[in-house]
Parts: structure tokens; C-alpha cells; sequence
């Protein structure tokens, strides 16, 4: 889902633009930023907007949700299932179910931490930056 909103243009570099984004009633209740009037991103320059103007931007809104539950609960999800395969893993062939269990959940951990690293870089990527898509005055 995409959000656009007016903002202003303070700065200008290679397709890239810095823009001031007004805050509005929605924030005094977010606490994300600093709690300033205003919010700056980096943007894609796709219309060529130069300093001054104002213009249209879109945003990408990620799912807070979604986000929260790969950061904090798959890892927990992964540990809980590799420790209770490991249990019946260990019982299965009659050794430590503590030790294996805390073996295959280090093991599986790893790619997890892998995939929510991959994860992070593609969210930060050039892909889901703000895009101006309209100037407003010309």
C-alpha cells in the first residue's frame, strides 16, 4: 500500500532529492521520529524537481506488523520448533534431548538471522525509498 503526501524539496542530487515533510495531526501519536515539525527523507527524483518546489511523494508503507513478527517472533518460532524436534530427536535415538535441542536450535538459528539480515537489506534498498512522482507548483 502506497501513501502520498505534499512535501518540499530542500536539496538536489544525481535522480536523488532531500525533502521536508510536514507533520501532520497522525504524528503527535506515532513517536517514530524526533517529534520536530517536519520529517526529511531521501527520495527518487523521478520528475526532475528542483530545490524550492513542492511536489507529491509516495511511500511505501511496510507492515509494522510484518516487520515485528520477523524481527522478534520467527526467531522464537524457530527455536521453540528446532528444540522440540531435537527433544524427540534425542529421545528417538537415546541421548541428551537438553543437548541436542540446544544444538539444532543454534544450527537453525543461523539461516534465520541470514534470512532477517536479507530481509533488512532488501526493506533498506533503493526499491522501497520514497519516489517524488508529481510536482505540485511549476
Amino acid at each position: 500500500m502506497k501513501e502520498s503526501m505534499e512535501c518540499l524539496v530542500v536539496s538536489v542530487d544525481q535522480g536523488m532529492a532531500k525533502v521536508r515533510v510536514k507533520m501532520h495531526s497522525d504524528c503527535s501519536s506515532c513517536g517514530l521520529c524526533e517529534g520536530s515539525d517536519a520529517v526529511y527523507y531521501e527520495a527518487i527524483n523521478q520528475v526532475d524537481a528542483k530545490c524550492g518546489k513542492s511536489v507529491i511523494l509516495e511511500i511505501e508503507k511496510q507492515g509494522v506488523l510484518k516487520i515485528a513478527f520477523i524481527v522478534f517472533v520467527l526467531p522464537l518460532l524457530v527455536i521453540a520448533a528446532s528444540s522440540e524436534m531435537g527433544i524427540c530427536f534425542a529421545n528417538f535415538m537415546h541421548l541428551s534431548g537438553l543437548l541436542v535441542a540446544i544444538i539444532l536450535s543454534g544450527m537453525t538459528l543461523v539461516p534465520t538471522f541470514i534470512f532477517i539480515k536479507k530481509y533488512d537489506e532488501k526493506v533498506q534498498s533503493k526499491s522501497s525509498l520514497p519516489i517524488i512522482t508529481k510536482i505540485i507548483n511549476e
